[in-house]
Parts: structure tokens; sequence; C-alpha cells
């Protein structure tokens, strides 16, 4: 599950994931197509990136050794 959560005027994402603490990362980049967090303490991943392209939202999640992409398909009605 994702969060985002406003503390003293910056915004952070905050991961859960199950059997493990929440993760909060910083949003660092923030605009009108786009955004990325960062958390350099954290072992994988140390940043988030979304973005929209061609009516997609995609995502890249990362560190210095690995990456992983993902691209989300809207929910059909």
């Amino acid at each position: 599950a994702m969060r985002l959560v406003k503390l003293d005027n910056e915004w952070d994402v905050v991961v859960t994931v199950p059997n493990e603490s929440p993760v909060a990362f910083r949003v660092n980049k923030l605009g009108d197509e786009e955004f990325l967090c960062t958390n350099y303490e954290n072992s994988f991943p140390t940043e988030i990136k979304y973005w929209k392209k061609d009516g997609h939202l995609h995502a890249l999640i990362s560190n210095d050794e690995m990456k992983i992409p993902f691209e989300f398909e809207p929910l059909k009605k």
C-alpha cells in the first residue's frame, strides 16, 4: 500500500508491504507529468519515479545496481 503524507510542509510517499515496516520516500521532484521520491538510507529501492506518457502511467523503482520498470494500464469500466 502507498500513502501520500504531508509532514512539516514536505510530502512523503509511505510504502507498506506485508510483513515489513513502512518506508517513507521524500518527494524531491514534482512536475506536471512526473514526480521523483527518494530514500537513500533504504537498500532497495532508493528512488521511485512516476510519470505519464502516451496516456499511461509509468514507474521505475531503482537503486545503483538494479532498475525495475512498470507500465500501468487504465482501468476498463
